[in-house]
């Protein structure tokens, strides 16, 4: 056997396992692509527009042989000042609760009859609420706007059954934002409550079967 040297030994102690090699992948992951980018509009919203390339000035200057940090809080407060900034967050939280009502309102009852289906119709199912995520977010997103668009499927519809002379605007409205949001959260709220009511399902099932058996044997 041969022994191991101690700079070895001492290499080995400071390198991850397998664990936390495994575990460090998502991190590193949304380090790069989350964490980083984030961190860098963050310096942006801080500096003053210029005319340069990066067309912003920079927020830390080395200036006689000292640093110094120039922050700019006039995007902040323009935020709160600007009526345009407040209608649009307004319409933002008007939209998101909305949306979240009818997830709830259409993928509870929705994800309460999947679960009580038959183990085979039940993976059918589920197979058809997760396959529209199979395709690209923006090809969905270019299929909302071919069915709301003024020459759109409802537009169509409408008009072909009579009820409409002219085109309605849905797109670019609170509806098309809602209705977009609202199927794009269903699928995903029906995909994590369908599980919790089959075990919920399967546990009701068995409770009245387990007090029968132990009646019939008292009996």
């Amino acid at each position: 056997m041969s022994a191991t040297s101690p700079l070895t030994s001492g290499w080995r102690r400071w390198l991850p396992g397998a664990r936390a090699g495994v575990i460090g992948v998502p991190y590193l992951w949304l380090l790069l692509f989350f964490a980083i980018p984030f961190l860098i509009v963050l310096k942006i919203s801080f500096a003053k527009m210029a005319v340069a390339m990066p067309p912003y000035t920079s927020i830390v200057e080395y200036v006689d042989s000292a640093f110094t940090i120039n922050l700019n809080l006039g995007n902040y407060t323009q935020l709160f000042t600007d009526s345009q900034y407040v209608v649009a967050y307004l319409s933002s939280i008007k939209i998101a609760l909305i949306s979240t009502l009818l997830t709830l309102l259409i993928g509870y009852p929705m994800a309460y009859v999947i679960a009580r289906m038959s183990p085979s119709a039940r993976n059918i199912a589920m197979m058809l609420v997760v396959l529209p995520s199979w395709t690209s977010f923006l090809i969905r997103v270019y299929a909302w706007i071919g069915i709301l668009d003024s020459n759109g499927l409802i537009n169509r519809t409408l008009m072909g059954m009579g009820l409409i002379d002219e085109p309605l605007r849905i797109l670019y409205t609170p509806v098309a934002a809602t209705s977009a949001s609202s199927t794009a959260t269903c699928r995903s709220w029906c995909c994590r409550c369908t599980p919790t009511w089959s075990s919920l399902t399967i546990a009701c099932w068995r409770r009245p079967t387990t007090s029968a058996r132990g009646r019939g044997r008292r009996s």
